[in-house]
């Protein structure tokens, strides 16, 4: 294992345990992480973005590559290339950059403040899996009650 792997497993590892709910049970949504996404500065949403998106492929990339032994010796085969390039094709589309999705949650906070216990992080992926803000304020999140005052 390079240093590398270890330096963002640490940071992975720290980054997961800052998003621990803190004092509430695994049954809870934390409240209003929408409130705090609409007062965070443009850095804090920068980081909190990039970081989910960095993670995200980092773990995609090691996990295609350690369900796809190499099998032929060679350091890349065809068919081991094949193989990695169907996997990567599993992945969420973030090719709209950073900016793009901190204005997509940005809305999504500000047109759905009934919905603002949806973290960050949950609308993020489903943005990248293609989904409108108005799919994800309609998505079934476990533990999240929609209001039956729901105006839309």
């Amino acid at each position: 294992m390079t240093g590398s792997f270890h330096k963002w497993l640490m940071f992975g590892l720290v980054f997961v345990v800052l998003l621990l709910p803190q004092g509430e049970s695994s049954g809870q949504r934390l409240c209003c992480q929408g409130d705090d996404w609409l007062h965070s500065n443009r850095v804090k949403r920068e980081i909190l973005v990039s970081s989910y998106m960095r993670g995200y492929l980092d773990g995609l990339e090691a996990g295609c590559k350690t369900g796809i032994p190499n099998s032929s010796g060679n350091s890349e085969s065809t068919y081991e290339t094949e193989r990695l390039r169907k996997c990567w094709m599993e992945t969420v589309n973030y090719s709209a950059g950073t900016a793009h999705f901190i204005s997509e949650i940005t809305t999504f906070y500000e047109r759905y403040p009934q919905d603002r216990d949806i973290a960050p992080e949950e609308i993020l992926e489903k943005l990248g899996r293609g989904l409108t803000l108005s799919d994800i304020h309609d998505y079934p999140f476990p533990r999240h009650k929609r209001s039956d005052k729901d105006p839309t």
